[in-house]
């Protein structure tokens, strides 16, 4: 069975009629994070026009985390909605479910790409490749993992982070 998550601009962008037809063949999933990301009225009433076609759940801490471990190369700047989806994908994939994203976000592209989950753009703007970041040491010029507090060659906490191209994905 194929899940398909959204996150906050698919919910934003998407008809109640293409809801409609995604929910024939599909389970549609939403964390509660994203949800609560509607702030305003109208993004509210639109949601609420189709909210019986999604189910709301949230990923489990522990598959956050192991999301978090894996994805920590590709990006610092997820907010907690998008690791929430690029989570509950994850451990709906481990379930066994064939799983898309629907999301505009690059950044979650990039890190769906790292993790082998497909994901759709709306406007159909996908990322041409995948890029993670590491840390240059100020001092000696080295380049380690986002992980590190400080450089394992001399030891220095004081750091540029710089971005890698690592897979086109063309």
């Amino acid at each position: 069975m194929r899940a398909v998550v959204l996150d906050t601009s698919a919910i934003l962008r998407l008809t109640q009629e293409e809801i409609e037809y995604l929910s024939k063949e599909n389970v549609i999933f939403a964390p509660e994070s994203v949800v609560s990301e509607l702030k305003k009225s109208a993004s509210l009433l639109h949601f609420s026009s189709f909210r019986n076609k999604i189910s709301i759940l949230s990923p489990r801490r522990r598959i956050v985390k192991e999301v978090l471990k894996l994805i920590i190369k590709a990006n610092k700047k997820l907010s907690e909605a998008d690791i929430d989806v690029i989570s509950l994908a994850y451990e709906l994939k481990k379930k066994g479910y064939d799983v898309v994203v629907l999301t505009e976000d690059y950044e979650i592209q990039n890190a769906l790409s790292l993790l082998g989950i497909a994901f759709l753009s709306i406007k159909g703007k996908n990322i041409r490749y995948v890029t993670i970041f590491k840390k240059k040491c100020k001092a000696c010029g080295f380049i380690y993992d986002m992980m590190l507090d400080e450089c394992p060659n001399c030891g220095s906490s004081e750091f540029i982070v710089i971005k890698k191209v690592i897979k086109n994905v063309n």
